[in-house]
């Protein structure tokens, strides 16, 4: 087992594993991440914390790419890249060379960004173990041959690795610069605006004007930071020039700080060296502070990329095992597509929603076809999407029938006179009723057929969805299994179409008016002559009680006269004729003048045949007699009650329909006609012909499997 002390070599060796893996995710890794702006001195900081002159030089970006630097504390002294597998270089000019070289190959000839990092380790027996990353230095105006959008580049570069939580920020900024105006401080506060991970360093302290110091910053009483700050002396152009030392550099610091009289006092904490060895322990308690969140993030990331690999087929086959592949995809398309009807999969959201039909932007639903999907607010699918189809869509539908308010006051008479004959009707003719009824029945295909249309989609839509989660691996398959399960569901919308028509000319091929939840025209008359009767008796009492004086052998005659109530229909009958649907509008009031309001019930059907003059319309004027009047307004109460009894039962009978002859034949044929059309030894290799990317994208995801079981394994190490 591997102590603590190691620990940043254990970080260094997983990231060694991540950046040599392209398809592997960011772990996050703890690791210091120089920031700073151009000319801030961020090269020179991490020159004298190597203690190598290995950079490269030059005008403008010269960091290009990131460049991940792993300080190793060895016996043997030589730089290695890790794109340069086995091979050591001990020269810092071929450093320098090939750090160039790698940022020309990724980065192009322009001054553009590249995020590819590039990875150097660093051996040496006078280095504490540190992982340090150079970012580009941020800038503000383009110079020369630069990219237009360079501070945005940078930028972005530069939020992408100081975002990570586990990272600390080296925030570089120049002594002789406000602070306030820190380009790298103003970074590091956008993501971390409490200072707990940035660790400030101020440069060029020796080029302050006389006379001033940066005592109150490095004592964090003006800019406070949790880590705190630390000062260093960079190494001038001339020393850079003139080839001098690091070693001799950074003894030149030490003295610089032990002889200045503002920072003597405090020079035990600035420094190159101090810096290094601050980061070192700041490095090792944020790792081992951060290893139970590294340890669980990796071990979830093996597991994610299993079932991933899983799903698109972790292991190759032979010959010998086709054929249970064959079935075993098709059992479990199967599985899947009757778990979405049923709603037992583990992405199925069934919710209730509400469509308004009067909302303009709802769709009509004659409109929906598959190419016009039914839009509902919330994502519905499978068995969810067919009830809301059935509960709103189609029992909507029904409601906004109104077939009466096209039957104008016109139309009903001349079937009723029709109906009769020569011959002057008694009551209301049934025929006439036969006639008008059966074609308001008939309005009731339209809704049935587009709620079959409609769930046939959904079940092809479901299909579709099942066959691009199970079959992305085999297309060819995929295709296959698509076209039979669409034939047998365009079967099943022949049959089920054809037993809805059914359903509907059914109710028209025999008219029930002994249906008990039809007012018959008896009922209406027998209402009609109970409250007659009942006023008749009122009135009689009345007349009694007024005549009670009067001699029973008396020849006086006595002229009755009845209240001014019984001139008229009773309420109660006025009440059961009237319509509470809304007639076609050339009649919907016509018929109440015309009546006459001296005339007692029955006599609209048995009494004189006076007539009076409708007050329809000038364009659409007849003469309606009382009788007539009264006959259409009984046809149109007939006919209302009578239409209601058929909405009831297609509305009960359709839903049903569908669910059988369709959705449930097609969850029972499903399994049964994928095997019988597909499962032939001579459509194997066809159906098992994997798609180019899916192998690609396996080949990756092995490889990324491989690399994070790796690095669990070297967190294993760790007490």
């Amino acid at each position: 087992m591997t102590g603590l002390d190691d620990l940043v070599p254990i970080v260094n060796r997983i990231q060694d594993l991540v950046i040599s893996n392209a398809s592997c995710g960011s772990l996050d890794l703890p690791q210091v991440v120089v920031v700073g702006a151009q000319s801030s001195g961020k090269s020179s900081v991490i020159e004298l914390l190597v203690k190598r002159d290995f950079l490269p030089r030059g005008t403008g970006i010269v960091t290009r790419r990131p460049l991940a630097i792993t300080l190793i504390n060895d016996k043997e002294e030589y730089f290695e890249f890790l794109h340069l597998k086995g091979e050591k270089l001990h020269s810092v000019d071929d450093v320098r060379s090939e750090i160039e070289k790698e940022t020309f190959r990724i980065a192009g000839p322009d001054k553009g960004i590249s995020r590819v990092p590039i990875s150097l380790k660093v051996h040496a027996p006078d280095l504490l173990d540190l992982t340090l990353v150079d970012l580009p230095g941020v800038t503000k105006v383009p110079v020369g041959d630069q990219p237009a959008d360079i501070e945005k580049q940078t930028k972005d570069l530069v939020f992408e690795y100081i975002s990570n939580p586990n990272s600390i920020i080296l925030a570089i900024t120049p002594a002789n610069q406000d602070i306030v105006n820190s380009e790298s401080l103003n970074l590091a506060r956008i993501v971390d605006p409490q200072g707990k991970r940035t660790l400030g360093v101020l440069t060029k302290l020796d080029l302050m004007d006389q006379g001033t110091d940066a005592v109150d910053v490095l004592s964090g009483q003006t800019y406070p930071l949790k880590l705190g700050f630390v000062g260093i002396v960079n190494r001038s152009q001339s020393d850079v020039i003139n080839r001098k030392s690091l070693s001799d550099s950074i003894e030149a610091e030490k003295r610089f700080f032990s002889m200045h009289p503002s920072y003597r006092a405090m020079a035990g904490k600035l420094g190159t060296a101090y810096l290094a060895s601050r980061l070192n322990q700041l490095l090792l308690m944020h790792i081992r502070n951060k290893l139970p969140d590294l340890r669980a993030k990796v071990n979830s990331l093996v597991s994610q990329t299993e079932r991933e690999l899983h799903r698109l087929g972790a292991n190759s086959f032979d010959g010998n095992d086709r054929g249970p592949l064959v079935l075993t995809v098709m059992l479990n398309f199967a599985a899947r597509f009757n778990a979405s009807i049923e709603g037992t999969t583990e992405n199925t959201n069934i919710t209730s929603i509400s469509m308004d039909i009067n909302d303009p932007d709802t769709p009509d639903v004659s409109e929906l076809s598959m190419s016009s999907p039914l839009n509902f607010r919330d994502e519905l699918s499978g068995g969810a999407r067919i009830y809301e189809i059935f509960s709103t869509v189609f029992e909507q539908r029904l409601s906004d029938l109104n077939p009466l308010s096209q039957l104008s006051m016109e139309d009903v008479r001349v079937a009723i006179r029709n109906s009769a004959g020569p011959r002057a009707s008694l009551f209301v003719p049934e025929h006439a009723f036969d006639i008008l009824i059966k074609p308001l029945i008939a309005l009731f295909l339209a809704p049935a057929q587009q709620c079959v249309q409609l769930v046939y989609e959904e079940l092809a839509k479901v299909s579709h969805s099942c066959a691009d989660q199970d079959l992305k691996r085999f297309p060819a398959f995929k295709t296959r299994l698509l076209e039979v399960l669409n034939n047998l569901l365009s079967s099943l919308l022949k049959s089920t179409s054809s037993y809805i028509r059914s359903l509907v000319e059914i109710q028209s091929a025999y008219i029930n008016t002994n249906h008990p939840r039809f007012v018959s025209a008896g009922d209406i008359v027998s209402y009609a002559l109970q409250s007659d009767e009942t006023e008749n008796n009122a009135a009689d009492r009345t007349i009694e009680a007024e005549t009670t004086n009067v001699d029973d052998d008396s020849d006086a005659s006595i002229e009755i006269n009845a209240p001014e109530s019984r001139s008229s229909p009773s309420a109660s009958t006025a009440a059961l004729l009237g319509s509470s649907f809304t007639p076609a509008a050339n009649n919907s009031a016509a018929a109440a003048p015309g009546i006459p309001t001296e005339d007692k019930f029955l006599k609209y059907f048995f009494g004189k045949n006076d007539s009076k003059p409708s007050a329809l319309p000038a364009d659409k004027q007849a003469n309606i007699s009382a009788k007539d009047a009264m006959e259409c307004r009984l046809m149109y109460k007939l006919l209302e009650s009578y239409f209601q009894v058929v909405r009831e039962t297609v509305s009960d009978q359709v839903p049903k329909a569908i669910m059988h002859f369709m959705v449930n034949s097609a969850k029972r044929q499903i399994q049964s006609r994928l095997i019988t059309e597909l499962y032939k030894e001579d459509l194997f290799d066809e159906l098992l012909h994997e798609d180019e990317n899916v192998v690609s994208e396996r080949a990756k995801l092995a490889e990324a499997l491989e690399t994070y079981k790796t690095a669990a394994s070297v967190l294993s190490e760790v007490l």
